[in-house]
Order: C-alpha cells, then sequence, then structure tokens
C-alpha cells in the first residue's frame, strides 16, 4: 500500500492519489473525498478535471475507488468489506491461473 502516490495526468500533471495497492496482478488507487472538498469546494472546471484524471486513470490500467471520508471516520466496516469484495475478484482471477478443470487430460 503505497500512501500520497504520485502520478501523472494526460497534461504530465503531477497528481497525489490518497493510497495506490499495486501488485502484479492489480493497480488500485483509493482516494476519500470529503463531501467539503468534492460537493461544495468545486467549481465546474474543477469537477470536469477530476472525472476527467480518474477516467485518465482507468484508461492508463488503475481502478479507482472511492470512499466518503464519513465513512471511513465513522463506518469503516463497510469500506473494509467493499475493498475486500473488490480485492476478492482479482484474487479469484489469479488463483483460477493454471489450474486444471479435469477435462480432456
Amino acid at each position: 500500500m503505497h500512501p500520497q502516490f504520485e502520478v501523472l495526468d494526460w497534461r504530465g500533471v503531477s497528481y497525489f492519489c490518497n493510497f495506490a495497492f499495486i501488485t502484479s496482478h492489480l493497480k488500485l488507487i483509493i482516494e476519500i473525498k470529503g463531501l467539503d472538498t468534492y460537493a461544495s469546494g468545486m467549481d465546474r472546471q474543477t469537477f470536469c478535471n477530476e472525472l476527467n484524471r480518474e477516467t485518465f486513470l482507468s484508461a492508463m490500467g488503475y481502478q479507482v475507488i472511492s470512499f466518503a471520508y464519513e465513512d471511513v471516520a465513522n463506518r469503516p466496516e463497510i469500506c473494509i468489506m467493499l475493498l475486500r469484495i473488490v480485492i476478492s475478484r482479482y484474487h479469484a482471477a489469479t488463483s483460477s491461473v493454471g489450474v486444471t478443470t479435469g477435462y480432456g487430460a
């Protein structure tokens, strides 16, 4: 897990993601967003830039997931459960690699 993980956007501008979890099979960006920053303190252009940044990260092979700050602070069990579900998809996919089914063997 890498806190304050630096990535460059399509313009070459540096951006720090809250966390990155990177393995040979998974590139996961975890963002924690507060309502004050992402709802009331954002103008239209900043909102567009945020969506474009997330889409660019997706195009670069990252899966971006976002949690509300309120959930991280007050209901961490929800965040943990959802994060486990996301990661389990990749664990299941990598565990099945190399497994034979017995058909035609």
